[in-house]
């Protein structure tokens, strides 16, 4: 599919390799090469999800209506600190971003960084 990338440790390892098999609407950042993204790379993805701070309610729990911020929860979920990413170049010229996080986050009616005092 793609570029090899290096692995450091083999949980996040196993999850890049299911991220690379991954179908490609299993919710990926996809950008074809241009201008604005020649090279996205996985720190150019985790900038873009976090940019999407934007859009997230902390007080309500809730992405404002229309907008997308469930990458930007999971980025900063309180108790998600080891991330593995991997990324490939698709033989389209599009690229396929898969990020993993140690533990998982985004759980349905929790806040990522605490409860609301």
């Amino acid at each position: 599919m793609g570029q090899q990338t290096s692995c450091l440790c083999s949980k996040l390892c196993q999850s890049k390799n299911w991220g690379l098999q991954a179908a490609a609407v299993r919710w990926p950042l996809r950008r074809k090469p241009s201008l604005h993204f020649p090279q996205l790379n996985a720190g150019g993805a985790v900038k873009t999800w976090v940019d999407e701070k934007l859009w997230y309610n902390y007080i309500l729990n809730i992405c404002v209506s229309g907008q997308v911020c469930r990458y930007y929860t999971q980025v900063v979920w309180r108790n998600s600190v080891p991330l593995g990413c991997a990324r490939v170049r698709c033989n389209n010229g599009w690229y396929f971003i898969t990020c993993n996080y140690d533990p998982p986050g985004n759980w349905k009616g929790q806040r990522p960084y605490g409860d609301h005092e």
